[in-house]
């Protein structure tokens, strides 16, 4: 599996849904989700969401054990989305969901209210994000010269160059890099956490010529790069791998994300959320 540090902003606590009867529960599996099949399973995920939505009272979409593909359009901005929900909760039963489109984002809960999605791992047919190693600087002529790591996606794949202004709708993609330490996944002290870029050459092998830019208001990275700085550049979108917006009481509950376009949990304008 493909690993990324990821980070969760939050308040823990104890998410206690809507009291009274057991919830009605769509199994996705009813609705024609076929695990470890290498099938598209988002079809009838979505199906199985649809039905819990026509029904009023606590409802649960369960997932069997497994793996499910989900797919998704090239313009989307995330596989799964939800709208005005409520008592609504995603029930991984520890299956996992392999995500196809590393522009787009996992699942999005909008204006939803006592909602969430526990037990479930996400993960990235295609990793949303690259890296390599710094192996020459040019800060006079602005640029750095980085070699990608084996196993990583090259600079040069379409969907990466969309990222440098592309946009999906009405949003853009704002993809950004950041330098980490050689030998640690840990950023570079006083380094710049951030940076835009505005372009690069494929030079040699997996060699890229990158340039910096600071048109959208980051900051170029000199004086702090130097040869052999670790360096990451994520294809971010406005996609989180969970995403709340407009939403209130909301719980993410024993959720593994092993890669992802932007944040593994946003939460936008939404009170009382539950990360445990």
């Amino acid at each position: 599996m493909n690993w990324m540090v990821v980070s969760f902003v939050s308040v823990v606590g104890i998410l206690a849904f809507a009291a009274g009867a057991e919830p009605r529960v769509f199994h996705v599996d009813d609705f024609g989700a076929k695990p470890d099949s290498g099938e598209d399973a988002g079809p009838a995920i979505r199906a199985a969401i649809a039905s819990a939505l026509a029904v009023e009272g606590s409802t649960e979409v369960r997932f069997g054990p497994g793996e499910y593909i989900v797919g998704a359009n090239e313009n989307a901005r995330f596989h799964l989305e939800i709208s005005d929900a409520s008592n609504l909760i995603l029930n991984g039963n520890d299956a996992t969901i392999i995500l196809q489109n590393p522009l787009a984002g996992g699942v999005a809960f909008h204006s939803s209210s006592t909602c969430g999605v526990k037990g479930l791992t996400f993960d990235y047919e295609t990793l949303p994000f690259t890296q390599g190693t710094v192996v020459a600087v040019d800060e006079e002529g602005g640029t750095f010269d980085l070699d990608i790591d084996p196993g990583f996606p090259d600079l040069d794949t379409p969907w990466m160059q969309r990222t440098l202004g592309e946009t999906i709708g009405s949003s853009q993609l704002p993809g950004f890099g950041m330098q980490r330490e050689r030998d640690t996944f840990r950023l570079k002290e006083n380094a710049v956490s951030a940076m835009a870029l505005g372009g690069w050459e494929h030079i040699a092998d997996r060699v890229y010529r990158v340039r910096p830019t600071n048109e959208t208001g980051l900051p170029l990275p000199w004086p702090h790069m130097e040869v052999g700085d670790g360096f990451v550049y994520v294809a971010r979108t406005h996609g989180a791998v969970v995403y709340f917006y407009q939403c209130d009481t909301v719980d993410v509950h024993d959720i593994t994300i092993y890669a992802g376009p932007s944040a593994a949990v946003i939460a936008d304008q939404t009170d009382d959320l539950h990360v445990r």
